[in-house]
């Protein structure tokens, strides 16, 4: 699967779990490097995959979630982030 995760690691089904669905994947050197930081790009990306909405990217900027917060009011909790 990824060159950095051992079948034998403790998070390893959990990982090739999120790949097989698509929620998340490794980086283009077949890594999937579980402890680097995520930043919010990626949590974007992770919860618009998990939550498989259907949000064009060619909206999103790096400055404002306005649009977004406004299209999906159920995420209004995350206005202050």
């Amino acid at each position: 699967m990824y060159t950095d995760i051992p079948k034998y690691s403790s998070f390893y089904e959990a990982i090739s779990y999120v790949t097989s669905v698509g929620i998340m994947t490794g980086n283009e050197c077949g890594k999937f490097m579980p402890d680097q930081l995520v930043n919010c790009a990626e949590a974007f990306i992770i919860i618009h995959n998990y939550l498989n909405l259907d949000i064009p990217f060619s909206k999103l900027s790096d400055s404002s979630f306005d649009w977004f917060l406004k299209e999906n009011p159920g995420f209004k909790w995350a206005e202050p982030y």
